[in-house]
Order: C-alpha cells, then sequence, then structure tokens
C-alpha cells in the first residue's frame, strides 16, 4: 500500500505537487494506524519496558527522577509518555504518535531528498519500510531518536555543526545511544576532505574493536578484576551468522553499484558510504563484543539517504532496472531473514511460541 501510493506520489511531484502530500499523508496514516493497532505482543520490548514505562511516567516528578529509575538520560522520552499518558491515558495513542513522528520525519527526508538530489520517494520510503519501520515495533526508543539523527543530517551537509550537535543532544535525550553521533562530524569532515576517508574511518575502527579485545584478554591476566569487563566483551554465542551474511551481501551490492553511480563522484556522498560500513563493523563486532550490534543502529539508517542518491545516479536504465530490482529483492531478503527466518524483534511472535 505504501508503496503503491509514494509511487504515485513521485509521479505527481512535479505535476501537482498537492496530490504528492496528499498520497503521502495516507501513507503516514496507513503506518501510523498498522503500528497502533498491533496486538501488544508483536515487538518484543514493548511488553517489556514500552507500556510499562508509558504506565509509569504519570507526573512530571516521575520524568525528572528518570536518571534514578533507568540509569539514563531520556528526558525526552519519558515527557512524551507523561504528555499522552496525561491526555489519553492509551498506550495505543502512545504507539501511534511515536509513529507519526517517525514517519513524518522520513517524508520529509524523502521530499527534501526528491528536490535536492531527484531521489525517488518511493524508493526512499521502501528501503525505509524493511529497514528500520517493523524494527520500531521492538526498538522504540533508539529508532526515533536515531530518525531523529537522519533528519539533522541535512546540517552536516550544510556544515552547521552547532545545528547538528544540538539535533543529536534532542536525539539523546530520547535514546542515550545517539552520544555516539557527536563523533559524525569528524567523520564528515574527514570523509569530505580525505580521498579514501571512508574506507579509511571503518578500517580504524574495526582494529580498534580487535585491538581492545586483545589488550583485555591480555590485561586480564596480571589484573584478574578486570575479567568482569572481559566477560562482557566476549560476544554474543547466538550471533547470527545468517544475518551477517544477509547484511554482507547488501553491502556488497550496494557499494557495487555505489562505484557505477554518479553518487561517487560527489563528496557529499563519501560520509554515507562510511556510515553504512560502520554499520556493518559495529554490528560484526559482535562477535568480540557484546551487543556490539547495538552501536550499528545509529548508522542503519544512512542506508536511507544513501540507496536513493545510487539510483538518482545510475545514467543507464538498464543498470537502474537491475539495481531496482535488486535492491527491492535484497530489502524483501533482509525482512525475511531477519524477522521472519530469525525471528529478531519479535514483530512474528506466534511462529516461535511466544
Amino acid at each position: 500500500m505504501v508503496g503503491f501510493l509514494t509511487f504515485l506520489a513521485d509521479k505527481f511531484y512535479k505535476k501537482s505537487f498537492a496530490s504528492s502530500v496528499v498520497f503521502s499523508a495516507i501513507s503516514i496514516l496507513v503506518l501510523c494506524v498498522f503500528a497502533s493497532i498491533r496486538d501488544y505482543s508483536v515487538g518484543i520490548d514493548l511488553l517489556g519496558y514500552g507500556i510499562p514505562m508509558f504506565k509509569a511516567d504519570t507526573s512530571i516528578a516521575a520524568v525528572l527522577d528518570v536518571p534514578t529509575r533507568y540509569g539514563t538520560i531520556e528526558y525526552l522520552y519519558h515527557f512524551t509518555n507523561f504528555v499522552i499518558n496525561s491526555l489519553f491515558g492509551s498506550p495505543r495513542v502512545f504507539l501511534f504518535v511515536h509513529q507519526l513522528v517517525m514517519s513524518l520525519l522520513v517524508f520529509s527526508i524523502a521530499f527534501r531528498e526528491k528536490e535536492k538530489h531527484s531521489t525517488s520517494i518511493c524508493l526512499t520510503m521502501i528501503t525505509y519500510l524493511f529497514f528500520y519501520y517493523f524494527m520500531s515495533f521492538n526498538i522504540i526508543r533508539q529508532t526515533l531518536s536515531c530518525t531523529i539523527l537522519l533528519w539533522g543530517y541535512k546540517y552536516l551537509e550544510e556544515e552547521n555543526y552547532k545545528k547538528y550537535l544540538l539535533t543529536a543532544l534532542v536525539a539523546t535525550l530520547f535514546h542515550q545511544s545517539s552520544l555516539i553521533a557527536l563523533v559524525c562530524p569528524i567523520i564528515y569532515k574527514i570523509c569530505s576532505k580525505v580521498k579514501s576517508g571512508a574506507i579509511i574511518i571503518p578500517a580504524i575502527t574495526a582494529s580498534a574493536i580487535f585491538a581492545i579485545y586483545q589488550l583485555l584478554s591480555l590485561a586480564v591476566m596480571f589484573i584478574p578484576t578486570l575479567s568482569k569487563y572481559f566477560g562482557y566483551l566476549k560476544g554474543d554465542s547466538d550471533i547470527s551468522w545468517k544475518m551477517i551474511l544477509m547484511k554482507l551481501i547488501l553491502l556488497a551490492f550496494v557499494i557495487i553499484f555505489y562505484k557505477k553511480s554518479n553518487a561517487s563522484k560527489s563528496s557529499e556522498n563519501k560520509p554515507l558510504l562510511c556510515m553504512v560500513l560502520l554499520d556493518a563493523v559495529f554490528y560484526l563486532s559482535t562477535i568480540r563484543i557484546k551487543f556490539g550490534y547495538r552501536l550499528s543502529y545509529p548508522f542503519l539508517p544512512y542506508f536511507i539517504l544513501l540507496i536513493p542518491r545510487i539510483d538518482a545516479g545510475l545514467e543507464s536504465k538498464k543498470d537502474k532496472a537491475f539495481f531496482r530490482i535488486g535492491i527491492t529483492a535484497l530489502l524483501v531478503g533482509y525482512f525475511v531473514v531477519r524477522f521472519i527466518i530469525i525471528g529478531f524483534d519479535g514483530i512474528y511472535p506466534y511462529m516461535f511460541g511466544v
């Protein structure tokens, strides 16, 4: 439904901008309704912390006590809970508003990218759907936080670092993992100015992760008390190699067509390539660092910008057709592997006896 509606939004963008907005608005409504009417068992974290936190945030005092109650600084997330709880008292309204904010931000990005880079609104939204929409059913705080960061990427491209850091601060108050975004201005600057920066930074990051693990293993031999930290860095024993393989195939496909596309000639796209490579590096770091994949989430959304820009930069109709068919198949494959075969995020709980 959303694919068809955003396809129409693309077609009417120049002929009738108002019609394009209407089709997009209907898409947003569809996304929000489906997010809000789902069973509460769809998305592990919804019953794990989403609804319990929503019901607990009944006063300003409860919001201000977040560091004590949860050990975080996610004041804006809990303040949003408090406002919706006070006005409506329904978790379903919370789910609707959560998705509404995310959808408005992503459609704002899609229209901005359409105007600046002649990208496809439809492809932007399809990428968002298969990567992030269903993930947001489970990872409630972090997906919203990372979407805010993605929206603020325009400030990096404008080299308006103060506004970007302010956006990162807002995102951090929804989920503190967005603190990692403080290094993004440095990453952007290096990638824009240094020819191979997009490759060097992920390579250094991967080496640092390996080195930290090796150094700590050595240190434990001399300082036994460090063993508790080493235990945390042992990695996840149940890491999914299927998911890693799917991610690497998708990344390889994107890089191959990035090289073919005119997008590779623009310095402002090199930081995007670096971001998606960092997503892969941090995801793979789970082999060495327990929950390392969580550090990949702030970098995953940059596919939503990079994939449509690659598509817009392909001059050959044959290449463009192959890219669109291939990337759609891979996005569907990513969805099937992550959410159905492996069962990540509990999107299909009834399939796994939950």
